[in-house]
């Protein structure tokens, strides 16, 4: 076929009629403007177009290519040193076998070069350059990263270790940690008139009543402690509460949620409440107390087991977060807390007032203060 001409307003149109016409494997041999018309001439026969006398251009293999390249470098080194050569330059030659292939010594180092950058980006994070340091880079908020502490603690104390050593600003975190943490008055639970134990079965809440007990019967003997269960049921009070009062010759008594607030009386009297029913129920309860006794300072403490879950964390200071509780870590002879746990609790808003164990009843409670805490969670990470 002959080679024809296309006119059209804008090339869309004119190349519209020439695929109509000659097909879309057809050749575009010119292209011009005439006046207001583009005008493309065209083809469907690859010898009119002058392929048929093209030689395909060879492909240059990868070797190739820095063979040429390495060719040139040598030259280019040559003619600005003279008779000077970069040393580099001598250990060039040579071959290699890698994978069973025979390749130049040049190529088996570039490979090498490049598991090495593989291997530095492998480590590379993107942040802001607030963590920036020239000799620092961003050594610091990795590794409390990588020791558990959660995005969300290390941005937010980030203050604490910038433009310092990872040493020094390790060890600023936690104290920054452990001061956003520790409740500011942490025995005001020893000056309460009635002290709400929550929190979910098996971290220990009976126990530690019974602690507290202890203690508010050795900070004041005249006045009475009566130890107490809050329950749905109507049978008597839990078999290690009973013992417990027993070892302590203190009263012990059972309250149903619906009933506390017309039961108990805060006139020279103290309670430790053991709380067992279901958090709704239980919110409810205490603020009908808090409402009936306007005059009683009550406190809740809220028992979480040291190895505790991010999720059960997050799920027990939501369900008692509106008491505004007290923190106590327990087990921590058994199951000792770490970065995750204590961030957990930093994100939550709760403060952290007690710590105590499961194996011994006397002494074994202890109060949050800013340094022993720091230095724990540094032992714990």
């Amino acid at each position: 076929m002959t080679i024809l001409t296309f006119t059209g307003e804008d090339s869309a149109a004119a190349m519209e009629k020439m695929a109509e016409r000659l097909g879309d494997n057809c050749f575009i041999l010119s292209t011009n403007k005439r006046g207001n018309q583009i005008e493309i001439s065209a083809t469907d026969n690859p010898a009119e177009a002058g392929w048929g006398n093209r030689k395909p251009k060879p492909k240059k293999k990868f070797v190739d290519i820095f063979t040429e390249t390495n060719s040139q470098m040598n030259r280019k080194a040559a003619s600005q040193a003279g008779d000077r050569q970069d040393p580099m330059l001598n250990d060039i030659g040579g071959d290699r076998a890698i994978s069973g292939y025979q390749v130049p010594a040049y190529i088996a180092e570039l490979q090498a070069h490049l598991v090495e950058m593989k291997s530095m980006l492998n480590g590379m994070v993107l942040t802001d350059d607030v963590a920036l340091r020239n000799d620092l880079g961003l050594s610091t908020p990795v590794q409390l990263r990588q020791l558990g502490f959660s995005d969300v603690v290390v941005h937010e104390l980030k203050h604490s270790f910038v433009d310092v050593d990872f040493e020094t600003g390790q060890r600023r975190f936690m104290v920054s940690l452990a001061d956003k943490l520790v409740h500011d008055d942490p025995q005001s639970a020893l000056h309460a008139d009635v002290i709400f134990v929550v929190g979910g079965h098996g971290v220990g809440k009976t126990s530690l009543a019974g602690k507290l007990a202890a203690h508010l019967l050795e900070s004041n003997s005249k006045k009475p402690v009566t130890m107490t269960e809050l329950a749905d049921s109507q049978a008597n009070p839990d078999d290690a509460l009973l013992q417990l009062a027993r070892l302590l010759n203190v009263p012990v008594c059972k309250f149903r949620p619906d009933e506390i607030a017309e039961q108990m009386t805060a006139v020279g009297e103290r309670y430790v409440v053991d709380v067992s029913c279901a958090p709704d129920a239980a919110c409810e309860a205490i603020t009908r107390v808090r409402e009936a006794l306007p005059g009683a300072t009550i406190t809740t403490v809220l028992a979480l087991a040291g190895a505790s879950s991010t999720r059960l964390i997050r799920k027990q200071t939501a369900d008692f977060g509106k008491l505004d509780p007290m923190v106590c870590l327990t087990k921590l002879d058994e199951c000792p807390a770490g970065p995750v746990e204590f961030s957990q609790i930093a994100q939550s808003g709760e403060k952290l007032g007690l710590l105590t164990g499961s194996r011994a009843m006397i002494d074994s409670l202890s109060f949050a203060d800013v340094a022993p805490v720091a230095d724990y969670i540094a032992e714990n990470c």
